[in-house]
């Protein structure tokens, strides 16, 4: 009996750590991205994340590494890098952001960021 629970117990674990591992790969960020759900303090709100999404900018990265922000003021050229290390690098002639993402698939990368009032916003884009 001790030798069929012991078998159960290493399936079990095989099963559980075989998680599917993410693919930061940065072919996957080439395309046209558009934010799709924010969460505050993990928080999601329906009514706060939809107003939120109109004013964050729209991005499309290109595979040369050059890409296009839309935002609510404009249009914006940019230049982009994504390292090893899972940090995004979105820079323009006159400033440079980094985002450490949590998750980047072929339809969805995400990252968080802390707001001047101490809110953790959980930020999620989706490609269009």
């Amino acid at each position: 009996m001790k030798k069929i629970l012991l078998l159960f117990l290493a399936v079990s674990l095989t099963f559980i750590s075989c998680e599917e591992e993410e693919n930061y790969d940065a072919d996957n960020i080439v395309g046209s991205w558009q934010c799709s759900r924010i969460e505050i303090d993990g928080v999601f709100n329906e009514l706060s994340s939809s107003l939120a999404q109109i004013l964050m900018p729209e991005y499309n990265f290109n595979e040369d590494g050059s890409g296009v922000e839309t935002n609510i003021f404009g249009t914006y050229d940019f230049t982009w890098d994504l390292g090893i290390d899972k940090v995004l690098t979105i820079s323009t002639d006159s400033d440079s952001d980094t985002y450490q993402l949590e998750k980047l698939t072929d339809s969805k990368f995400v990252y968080k960021t802390t707001t001047d009032e101490d809110e953790e916003l959980t930020i999620t884009y989706s490609k269009q």
